[in-house]
């Protein structure tokens, strides 16, 4: 509860900040970001539940499709379709869709797609070779492409959450 006073906190200081700014982005009513956060949890929630009525087995089953439609959608952010913003490439700008970041297809497609492949190879997790090289590429892609964009706010969030699921699968710390 403290956090979620603490962030409408953040948003109300700087909804007014913006507002006295005479900033023609400011929000066209008061209530603008309470409104607008609620709208996400109201959205979010349905969503969440959905979630999880699916069985583990789908996700397992399709953890390497996600991967791959996720690298692509990354892949993509380097084409016409592209948008920069603030400086970095991290919006997709597809005509009958709406506008989407593709790092966050990601950040669910690394962790499904390194979880499986985790548990798939329990023993040679441990090996050089067959743990630490592969996995090291896999990441690296990825972190490679959001490097380029540049979104290193998403390398900082992914990195230790897969470093942390190679030790929990039994990667070696001396490696």
């Amino acid at each position: 509860q403290t956090k979620i006073g603490a962030g409408l906190s953040v948003d109300e200081f700087t909804k007014k900040i913006a507002d006295s700014s005479g900033n023609p982005l400011a929000a066209p009513y008061n209530d603008y970001y309470l409104i607008r956060r609620l709208l996400h949890v109201l959205l979010a929630v349905p969503l969440w539940i959905f979630c999880m009525k699916i069985p583990v087995g789908f996700w397992k089953k399709h953890a390497q499709l996600i991967f791959i439609f996720s690298f692509i959608l990354l892949l993509l952010l380097f084409t016409s379709l592209g948008v920069k913003y603030k400086g970095a490439t991290g919006w997709l700008d597809i005509s009958f869709l709406p506008s989407i970041q593709p790092v966050e297809v990601m950040k669910i497609g690394i962790i499904l797609y390194l979880a499986r492949w985790l548990e798939v190879r329990k023993k040679e997790v441990q090996t050089i070779e067959n743990g630490l090289i592969p996995f090291g590429l896999i990441v690296g892609s990825v972190v490679f492409l959001l490097g380029l964009q540049p979104d290193y706010g998403s390398v900082l969030v992914i990195l230790p959450v897969v470093i942390a699921m190679f030790f929990v699968a039994g990667g070696r710390i001396k490696h």
